[in-house]
């Protein structure tokens, strides 16, 4: 069955090689042109006998040939389904890749805001901080205050206190002089 192929194509080899002797041996129409002078009829002859030929093999070998269209055919469909494939796993490679940034994004949105939330709690620590050395220094300065001023009234109050007892006891060491006179 090889050599009855090989047979035809080497027939149909032959029949294409005529055809170029007679288009390489035929008169140039115009002077230095690619256009030539052939006998048309000849050259349908040739194309006759190729497809005679063709319609040899056709008729010899249809099995071979409807199998090698249903190949084709297959092949054809693989390369289809293989490109629809191809053209679903990276519509879905674009997809997780915008989902991926868009989630990069976020993250990166929510680490600014955590942080934007952290250094302003800590600015604010700092203020009630020193709102609260503020306040409690006042607090001390006025109990300061108050204490001074209480030991400033009870300075007053024992020297008052002082003088009176000085003078109570100056009136008694006076009334007990008198009463020794008296005696």
């Amino acid at each position: 069955m090889d050599q009855l192929i090989t047979g035809y194509l080497e027939k149909i080899q032959d029949l294409l090689s005529r055809i170029d002797e007679k288009l390489d041996s035929a008169k140039s129409v115009i002077p230095f042109g690619s256009k030539v002078a052939v006998d048309k009829n000849e050259i349908f002859d040739i194309v006759d006998e190729i497809r005679d030929v063709t319609v040899v093999i056709q008729k010899s070998f249809p099995s071979e040939i409807n199998n090698a269209r249903r190949i084709v055919s297959e092949k054809e469909m693989h390369v289809d389904e293989a490109r629809k494939t191809a053209e679903m796993i990276i519509k879905a490679a674009e997809t997780a890749k915008s989902e991926m940034l868009d989630d990069h994004e976020i993250t990166t949105e929510a680490r600014l805001r955590a942080k934007e939330i952290v250094d302003a709690a800590r600015a604010e620590e700092r203020q009630k901080k020193e709102e609260a050395h503020q306040y409690f220094d006042e607090i001390f300065t006025d109990v300061e205050v108050a204490l001074s001023k209480v030991l400033e009234a009870h300075a007053a109050n024992s020297r008052e206190l002082e003088h009176s007892l000085t003078e109570l006891l100056s009136e008694v060491y006076d009334g007990h002089n008198r009463l020794r006179i008296q005696q």
